[in-house]
């Protein structure tokens, strides 16, 4: 009963004057294990803020960052006739929600956009389009990879590189001989300094080597984890600390995660799997 009185109180902030209470009373409401009667009542909220103009635009954002946690299919498709209408926030709110709509919606909005960009422009609006695996991006993210330039890799994994391996491992071979030059080079130090370039080359070898194992060819990836047992490189940073947090890294966009660097990253949950 009191576990009731609770969601009541808070679905009742949902009709209060002040934005800032209503979205509080949001996201307690989301964060809970709700009736489908008052999962109902929150999405004819969050509908109410998509589509009243006096609502005001930050609350909107809110309302459609937490669209991924109401399971209301009403709700999904209303994002979907915003996104059909132009509307490139609902189209993302969409996507990330995972209803199959929302990736195809976003390429039709974003890629006009990529198109007229500066290159400036464009790698922000490419990582994008590479979440929902918008293919026509990959061309742009290998040139940029082929001149050095790291801040695309991540995205560049999120594509199907089937077709272009070759590029991919002649970098991966350069990257690899740097990498161990520079591991060589930390160890003979003194000052016991934080090895981070030679993490951040082993960094941008592990986004290629998922890329290729995604695509079938896993040897780049066994090369890499290998010689990280060894201690012949450095690990990637973004192994350092929280392995959950890597795990979410490579994972992002939906991908499958190669096994044996699901087993390097979550050990437990893996043999929770296997049990």
């Amino acid at each position: 009963m009191g576990q009731t009185g609770e969601v009541e109180r808070l679905l009742a902030t949902l009709r209060d004057q002040a934005p800032g209470v209503r979205c509080a009373g949001l996201a307690a409401l989301v964060n809970r294990q709700l009736a489908d009667e008052a999962w109902l009542r929150v999405a004819a909220y969050v509908a109410h803020a998509l589509t009243e103009p006096s609502i005001p635009g930050w609350e909107r954002e809110r309302c459609l960052g937490a669209v991924p946690r109401i399971p209301v299919r009403s709700l999904r498709d209303l994002l979907a006739r915003l996104a059909a209408e132009g509307d490139l926030v609902a189209a993302d709110a969409l996507a990330r929600a995972g209803d199959p709509r929302g990736p195809q919606l976003v390429r039709d909005l974003l890629f006009p956009q990529f198109e007229a960009a500066t290159e400036e422009q464009r790698v922000a609006v490419a990582h994008r389009l590479a979440r929902v695996g918008d293919q026509r991006v990959l061309p742009f993210l290998l040139e940029r990879m082929e001149r050095g330039l790291p801040s695309d890799l991540q995205y560049l994994a999120m594509l199907d590189v089937s077709g272009v391996k070759a590029r991919i491992r002649k970098r991966c071979r350069s990257l690899r001989k740097l990498s161990i030059q520079l591991a060589k080079a930390d160890r003979a130090k003194t000052d016991h300094a934080p090895p981070i370039l030679a993490g951040q080359l082993s960094q941008q070898r592990l986004w290629l080597a998922v890329a290729l194992a995604r695509s079938g060819d896993e040897g780049e990836l066994e090369r890499l984890l290998d010689e990280c047992a060894q201690e012949l490189v450095i690990e990637p940073v973004s192994f350092w600390g929280n392995p959950e947090r890597a795990y979410a890294l490579v994972a992002a966009g939906g991908q499958v995660v190669p096994r044996r660097l699901r087993r390097r990253l979550r050990p437990r949950a893996d043999a929770d799997e296997g049990s």
